[in-house]
């Protein structure tokens, strides 16, 4: 009887120790992770203590015993500070042990990139120490700079302008000398299209690859033309002088593309003066017009430069641009000196017109008059306007600061 009492207590214990082993696996301690988004920590195992922490969802903790529906947990936060508390078993998940060696091979995945990256600091730290005691020659750049600098541009060239008021008069006052003395001209008028110019520019860098450069230029050009007619005992001539003089001023926004490419665009102030001298000489008699007006108005100018560095310091220099600009207000002093030597001064605007010699003839002229002209045959009369539109190119050096 005795020995039937004992196996059955036998029995019942290896059945308790199997229930308790299944639902606690762990003997000492045990980890268990948060399954609410947040889950509360109370001081003790009661729904009204008060709370000293929150954890955030799948937080692990460290389950050290159970109390009732209660698990008595450890964790650590900031500065390695270790806290204690109660959790309710509602809110957290019994991790298995193959999450946790799952958890383990992470953990020591990423302890040894940590361990990798502290070895290849130290590697850096190293080679940092010892680059001053390495000597190499050093190494030109022709591509430029990387990044804007402070520049200088300095770069003479030329213009192709239209000057269509001044060509039209040149070729005009020679047709209405040919038509007054009846007689065809010996020679063509040859146009003033290019000038002569130079420019000197500060380029300011901005943000990203963008500056603002403020361009400084000269501009020159002179024309001059004998016409010679054809007529029995003596030969008139006629001698035609254009003159342009101008210095733009330009504010331009530039876009680096490349080291060696660039765009500009900007507004640009133009200055000008135009002077003129026509003089007629006949057999003994010579009649002569000089005149100097002066304006100035805005233009627009835009160009695309390339530069080729010779060093990190100096590169060459190629500016292709246009400008669109058209100048009105001309006023100046005409003078004219008569046949007989007698000088007269006239001050007023610049006006171009056309003169009617015959039903098919129309000469166009460009004088200075005190008053709008209004003779006999003369009509379509305007103030005259400048038209600087056209192409610009320079050739230069550049230099970076």
């Amino acid at each position: 009887m005795i020995q039937r009492k004992i196996a059955l207590f036998l029995i019942f214990f290896c059945w308790l120790f199997c229930f308790l082993e299944k639902t606690f696996p762990q003997t000492s301690s045990f980890k268990v992770r948060v399954t609410e988004e947040v889950a509360n920590i109370r001081q003790n195992p009661d729904i009204r203590s008060p709370i000293i922490a929150q954890v955030p969802q799948n937080t692990l903790l460290l389950g050290l015993k159970r109390e009732g529906e209660w698990i008595f947990v450890t964790w650590t936060e900031e500065g390695n500070l270790k806290k204690q508390g109660y959790i309710h078993e509602s809110l957290v998940a019994l991790v298995e042990p193959e999450e946790r060696a799952e958890e383990k091979k992470v953990e020591a995945k990423e302890e040894d990139k940590e361990q990798k990256a502290r070895e290849e600091k130290s590697k850096e730290t190293l080679l940092a120490k010892k680059e001053p005691e390495i000597k190499s020659s050093p190494v030109i750049n022709k591509s430029g700079p990387k990044k804007s600098a402070l520049r200088l541009n300095l770069a003479p060239g030329g213009e192709f302008v239209s000057l269509s008021p001044i060509n039209e008069s040149s070729s005009g006052l020679a047709s209405l000398m040919a038509d007054l003395l009846n007689s065809p001209q010996a020679d063509s008028i040859s146009s003033l299209r290019w000038l002569r110019a130079a420019s000197l520019e500060f380029q300011i860098p901005l943000k990203d690859n963008f500056s603002v450069i403020g361009q400084f230029s000269g501009i020159h050009g002179e024309k001059k033309n004998s016409i010679f007619y054809k007529i029995e005992g003596f030969q008139p001539n006629l001698f035609i002088q254009s003159k342009i003089l101008t210095f733009p001023i330009a504010f331009l926004l530039n876009y680096e593309i490349w080291s060696f490419l660039s765009l500009a665009l900007g507004p640009e102030i133009i200055p000008i003066e135009f002077r003129y001298l026509y003089r007629l000489e006949l057999a003994k008699t010579r009649e002569e017009w000089s005149g100097k007006a002066k304006s100035w108005g805005y233009g627009l100018k835009g160009r695309i430069s390339f530069t080729s560095w010779l060093s990190t310091k100096v590169g060459l220099y190629l500016e292709i641009g246009g400008r669109r600009a058209k100048i009105r207000d001309f006023e100046g002093k005409d003078t004219h000196l008569w046949p007989t030597g007698e000088k007269t001064e006239e001050e007023g605007k610049l006006y171009f017109f056309q003169v009617r010699t015959s039903p098919d003839h129309l000469r166009s002229l460009l004088f200075i008059r005190a008053k709008r002209p209004a003779e006999a045959g003369i009509q379509s009369v305007e103030e005259a306007s400048l038209n600087l539109s056209g192409v610009t190119l320079r050739f230069g050096f550049s230099f970076r600061f």
